[in-house]
């Protein structure tokens, strides 16, 4: 991923910035005695009133940003359905987790900032350390997570995620793709999923499927997505649902498991393969499996 701080990504900062300066500046120009006296202020906790205005904006920003945060995830996960098919490639619950928390933190840390207008004003520095054990504890966790996980940061920047291609209507305008091209396409696609069965690889991507079609990823995903009404990570794990109900059914080894199924038809995880078989047959693969007996 090639990120880089564009102007517009610095106004985010304004705001920070322009309140470091201004308290700084202010807290330089005033002479030693009043210098000493705000921060015995800090130190006691009896903060100006003043300040705790400030406190509530800045936990209104953080609660903007949040949302938005939200939002852009939101239209990250609808993307990356339409190019990858693996689950590990989508799954960002751990992500939603981490605003979460971050969420709550800022949540109890701005309520201890205003228990200094309370008699527990004894105990903020006793919260403020819980949180910051607890912050450096959350944060370990999500680093190994990561680096377990490198491929979710693995999303190049100039691929659009969300914004204006959000729609399907307005992210296929201008394709000039023809009714009868994309019915050959089509053609091509159930033909090649057919006898080359390429939802066996268990990272397989849009790109690499449009690769075998000799076509572009763009269109190959107008084709499943107008043509098919499913998003590329739904169209792929069907088939292998499919191949494992088959497998479930009339398998060519008695003894096989259900287990051994899963990773034979390109799932590399028993979660997100229960998950998906009950979502797309309303019932679990080991009650499939009795239930065809």
């Amino acid at each position: 991923m090639n990120f880089s701080m564009t102007r517009k990504k610095w106004i985010h900062f304004l705001p920070f910035i322009f309140v470091s300066l201004v308290s700084e500046i202010s807290y330089l120009f005033q002479n030693r005695q009043i210098e000493q006296s705000v921060l015995d202020y800090i130190v006691s906790r009896k903060i100006p009133a003043f300040l705790y205005w400030a406190y509530a904006l800045v936990f209104i920003q953080f609660i903007l940003y949040v949302f938005l945060i939200f939002q852009l995830l939101k239209n990250y996960r609808k993307e990356a359905a339409d190019n990858f098919s693996s689950h590990m490639s989508i799954n960002i619950s751990w992500l939603y987790n981490t605003i979460i928390f971050f969420g709550a933190c800022m949540l109890l840390l701005t309520l201890n900032v205003f228990m200094g207008l309370t008699p527990l004003v004894k105990y903020y520095y006793l919260i403020l350390s819980l949180l910051l054990i607890g912050l450096f504890v959350f944060i370990n966790q999500v680093l190994f997570k990561a680096l377990k996980m490198p491929e979710l940061f693995a999303w190049r920047e100039e691929d659009p995620i969300g914004g204006q291609e959000n729609k399907q209507i307005s992210k296929y305008a201008g394709s000039g793709l023809t009714i009868s091209e994309k019915k050959r396409i089509l053609d091509e696609l159930l033909h090649c999923m057919k006898t080359n069965k390429p939802y066996f690889e268990p990272e397989l991507t849009i790109e690499e499927l449009a690769k075998m079609l000799s076509i572009k990823p763009k269109t190959l995903s107008q084709v499943i997505n107008e043509s098919l009404q499913q998003n590329f990570f739904d169209f792929i794990n069907r088939y292998r649902i499919e191949e494992a109900k088959r497998l479930l059914k009339d398998p060519k080894d008695k003894k096989i498991t259900v287990s051994e199924i899963l990773y034979e038809v390109g799932f590399n995880s028993r979660s997100s393969f229960y998950a998906l078989f009950k979502k797309y047959t309303g019932i679990t693969p080991n009650d499939y499996k009795k239930n065809d007996r």
